[in-house]
């Protein structure tokens, strides 16, 4: 719902903006396996699915062979519904940051796609199975590649290219 949407991405930007440390310090303490989530987990597991029933019902998903999330919440309902079977396409997530917090990982994806062997052995440490986690790197667009070692010529001088990657708002 738009509420939903705006009231998430909003409050995100708010928070890490007027209150960065606090964010910080949710994501560490949050960063646990579900297996070991208390009692609240379940409760906002069950938040999420009622707030995204009418993306849960998307008729795309009935006739899709494979769904592929790229964001960590999306994964967490997908993976609840394929657990219970309410989803039959395989699910893979493709986790976008360099460390796959806790949210990330859900024992309900058929793969897992993480950024490095380092992110790999955090993924199954936190509990995904290892058959179904592989480092494949963050998928980052063709266009940023470099097909030489030359610079980019801008004018008459010859200047390198930095690309710095920050995050779906341009943040981090």
């Amino acid at each position: 719902p738009r509420w939903f949407a705006g009231f998430y991405r909003d409050g995100y930007l708010r928070a890490i903006q007027h209150a960065p440390r606090v964010v910080g310090a949710i994501y560490d303490r949050t960063d646990v396996p579900r297996r070991d989530r208390r009692p609240l987990g379940s409760l906002l597991d069950g938040g999420e699915d009622r707030i995204l029933r009418r993306f849960r019902e998307h008729p795309a998903f009935t006739s899709a062979d494979v769904v592929v999330s790229t964001h960590f919440m999306t994964t967490a309902v997908l993976g609840r519904m394929r657990q219970r079977g309410d989803l039959r396409a395989s699910l893979v997530t493709v986790v976008t940051d360099e460390h796959p917090h806790s949210v990330w990982l859900h024992r309900g994806c058929d793969l897992t796609c993480v950024a490095s062997t380092a992110a790999r052995t955090t993924a199954i440490a936190g509990g995904i199975d290892p058959a179904r986690v592989e480092a494949t790197g963050i998928p980052i667009d063709p266009r940023f590649c470099m097909s030489s070692p030359a610079p980019f010529a801008t004018g008459e001088s010859l200047t390198p290219m930095v690309l710095v990657a920050g995050g779906g708002h341009g943040l981090g």
